[in-house]
């Protein structure tokens, strides 16, 4: 990732979403390319998965603004209980789990707020992916800002479908969350984060960059007064799980395909390994019986779940590619 890429400028936003009267904040980065633009480019959103934050998207971002002067802006948002949100709302949010579709609202907020007459494209990852397709119930306008919307490894599913494989979710879910709730959680220091993450699953199969931004970015120290000793992640591990759980959400989230497609064309990108996203419900989100016409469905060979992280070179090209991809009605392309 060239550095030099994009000028980056850190904004807070307060959102609607209130515990006890407070409301919730949601730290965000504005992305400017060094390179000259066309006046009237693309402005992209970047939504991350659950478990990472903000930051994993700045490599993408470096490329886009390296490959293209059709992009003239990005903007990347943490959740509210990810990253630096989970610094900001710490006092109300120790007992309380904001949601995907809490998020969402605050992205649509912001986005007919400070983002009225652009041109958006709006990317999210796992999670983020489900926050950018909910988000299209909160525009108050009715009318979506959105030019297309990229989805990268989906979570969504059909709430019939998860029904029906009730079980294997059910599996699935439990399998995450203890496997969170193992994780190591506190280093000596930001060094021995990161030989701790190149030496481990799921972190050792990341782009190094990835890991670096992780490690800079995704960790707080545990004494702010001592910030070159011991840290802790930004994101706590309950918060990280209540991802994994938010089903209805999801399910909403899933049911805006049929709404949105005809008007606003969806891509969607796959990983090929390694998918914590099976197959039933990656079919759910392409049934052509409820009305689910996804622009294009493309697969990523040398990524999985965390494509993102694992290969952000092979992202940002696909989402280039679709950047150009004109949309056939009623035709679901396969990359």
């Amino acid at each position: 990732m060239s550095l030099s890429a994009f000028i980056v400028e850190a904004v807070v936003i307060k959102t609607a979403c209130t515990v006890n009267g407070v409301p919730l904040k949601m730290a965000a980065k504005r992305y400017t390319p060094t390179a000259s633009t066309k006046n009237d480019g693309k402005v992209l959103i970047f939504l991350h998965a659950t478990g990472t934050h903000k930051e994993h998207w700045e490599p993408v971002i470096a490329n886009i603004f390296s490959s293209t002067q059709s992009v003239k802006e990005c903007w990347a948002f943490d959740s509210l209980n990810h990253g630096e949100s989970a610094l900001l709302n710490a006092k109300e949010i120790a007992g309380f789990s904001p949601s995907i579709s809490d998020w969402a609202r605050g992205i649509a907020e912001f986005a007919e707020n400070r983002l009225r007459g652009e041109r958006i494209i709006v990317v999210g990852h796992s999670a983020g992916a489900s926050a950018a397709m909910f988000s299209t119930k909160c525009y108050s306008s009715g009318e979506l800002p959105y030019e297309s919307i990229i989805l990268v490894e989906p979570p969504m599913i059909d709430r019939h479908v998860f029904q029906a494989n009730i079980k294997d979710r059910e599996r699935q879910t439990s399998m995450l969350t203890k496997a969170i709730a193992a994780q190591r959680n506190t280093w000596n220091n930001r060094k021995a984060a990161f030989e701790y993450f190149v030496k481990r699953a799921p972190w050792k199969t990341w782009d190094i960059r990835t890991v670096v931004i992780h490690v800079n970015h995704g960790l707080r120290p545990l004494d702010p007064e001592h910030p070159l000793d011991s840290v802790t992640t930004k994101c706590d591990k309950r918060h990280e799980s209540s991802g994994f759980t938010d089903f209805g959400s999801t399910f909403e989230a899933a049911e805006q395909i049929e709404k949105v497609c005809a008007t606003v064309p969806i891509h969607i990108i796959y990983g090929k390994k390694d998918s914590l996203v099976p197959q039933y419900s990656q079919d759910s989100l392409s049934d052509l019986s409820k009305g689910r016409k996804p622009a294009s469905i493309s697969r990523i060979s040398s990524g999985g779940h965390l494509v993102v992280q694992e290969d952000p070179d092979a992202v940002s090209a696909q989402i280039l590619s679709i950047l150009n991809q004109p949309h056939h009605d009623g035709v679901i392309p396969r990359l």
